[in-house]
């Protein structure tokens, strides 16, 4: 831990394995369409994500639709999944669906 903060301090890996992260959010065309912001400091295992709900995002009981939602948890999920390694759903993902997070 840093005698400054909670935080774990981070070395070379945690580094990159983050930097990782922001790659795969950076070419996220889907939550940027959305208006989803990611955290600018992620860590380990970890992720903060917002979206400001549009006019053109509620549903008939003028409340988020529910599929905008999954998507918000969804882009938090893959952000705290791959910051444990370049692309880590990628396996699951590329071979099945075109857009999956692009080889480093």
């Amino acid at each position: 831990m840093n005698k400054s903060s909670s935080e774990p301090r981070s070395d070379g890996m945690e580094t990159a394995r983050l930097a990782a992260v922001k790659n795969c959010t950076r070419g996220d065309k889907a939550s940027h369409a959305l208006g989803i912001l990611a955290s600018s400091r992620p860590r380990l295992g970890r992720a903060r994500v917002a979206m400001r709900v549009r006019g053109d995002m509620v549903n008939g009981h003028r409340v988020c639709h529910g599929g905008l939602v999954f998507t918000l948890a969804d882009t938090a999920f893959a952000s705290a999944c791959n910051s444990y390694g370049p692309n880590n759903l990628r396996p699951l993902a590329s071979d099945r669906l075109p857009g999956a997070c692009p080889r480093s």
